[in-house]
């Protein structure tokens, strides 16, 4: 599911993570139409990639510790919500 080399999906990452978060909107103007369930569509999502990936939005927001704790916390959340949403 992941290429060896993830700079590029990290930068787009980035990009839709503060795009949804409210700030520059450049990835949904560099990508018109598309959202997170089209963009994943091709790959098998199991409930237990989701809960990584998840996991891993949790401790990243932990990491970057935001002052406004209760937002972090339910930016979290709703990540989490998103990822186990696509899993089939």
């Amino acid at each position: 599911m992941h290429a060896p080399d993830l700079a590029k999906m990290r930068k787009s990452l980035a990009g839709f993570l503060a795009g949804w978060a409210g700030g520059p909107r450049d990835w949904f103007e560099q990508n018109p139409g598309k959202c997170m369930m089209s963009a994943h569509k091709p790959y098998v999502i199991t409930p237990k990639v989701a809960a990584q990936w998840a996991d891993a939005m949790q401790r990243a927001i932990a990491d970057v510790a935001p002052e406004n704790a209760a937002l972090g916390k339910q930016m979290g959340e709703i990540l989490s919500e998103m990822a186990r949403g696509m899993a089939r």
